[in-house]
């Protein structure tokens, strides 16, 4: 890897300490070499900005892209919708939340953020056989849905319902008056295979949760919801930037 941190001046010396500290450990817990990157202190940001890039390598036939889904797999989603989300909430605006959920509630989604890695998601459904992979950040659950049918050039009909969010999730966005489904959610993946059900099974053996929430069609990007139909489109952007807007004009 090669990473990038972009300090503002104000920051303090321990905080880039355990930054670094941080990805040391990451790195050393994944097999990962930091080869190299930059690290500047610049008034150009007012919060620490952190950009990786990495490179690896692996055999071609267990390689696996965001365009490779086919008319008829399933569409599997594990974790849950605004996971990061969900923990970059509750972490920025604890006070906020204090006077409207309980102690638990906010720490339990503070503690999201603990392991947000889809390394052994990665690696089990590589294992089993898929077409498309695509890892969930910003514009969440629906957006990285959208983009595995743009990548594809397939059409995909999701059902809402069987999209699976936590209780902590809906709590927060409830406050905010976001939608769970659009906000940032590192930690989940989007998945497309023949056998949605086998791979699901397979992936809660080993502890992770993965549902079938829709299939790949052939033309139309199509949302199920209360049995209601409406199209899918790309989200503007993240629900987490309503949120932060939202709570700084209270």
């Amino acid at each position: 890897m090669l990473i990038t941190l972009l300090i503002p001046p104000t920051e303090s010396l321990d905080n880039i300490k355990r930054i670094i500290e941080e990805i040391n450990e990451t790195c050393n817990r994944y097999g990962v070499d930091v080869l190299g990157g930059h690290t500047e202190v610049t008034d150009a940001v007012n919060r620490i900005v952190i950009s990786v890039t990495a490179v690896g390598k692996g055999k071609k036939e267990r390689f696996v892209k965001t365009g490779g889904a086919e008319v008829g797999d399933d569409v599997i989603l594990t974790g849950y919708a605004g996971l990061e989300g969900t923990s970059i909430l509750a972490h920025e605006y604890e006070e906020y939340l204090k006077d409207r959920l309980d102690r638990d509630t906010i720490e339990r989604a503070k503690n999201l953020l603990k392991d947000i890695s889809v390394v052994k998601v990665a690696e089990i459904a590589s294992q089993y056989g898929v077409s498309a992979m695509h890892d969930v950040t910003e514009g969440g659950v629906l957006g990285a849905i959208w983009e595995i049918a743009e990548a594809s050039n397939k059409g995909i009909y999701v059902i809402k319902e069987n999209i699976p969010v936590l209780k902590e999730t809906i709590e927060i966005c409830k406050i905010f008056n976001i939608d769970a489904y659009k906000l940032i959610s590192s930690g989940s993946m989007v998945i497309t295979c023949k056998d949605g059900v086998g791979l699901c099974a397979k992936l809660k053996e080993n502890g992770i949760n993965a549902e079938v929430v829709g299939k790949i069609i052939e033309y139309d990007r199509i949302l199920e919801s209360n049995n209601a139909i409406e199209r899918l489109t790309q989200p503007y952007s993240d629900e987490i930037y309503k949120a932060i807007i939202k709570e700084e004009n209270i």
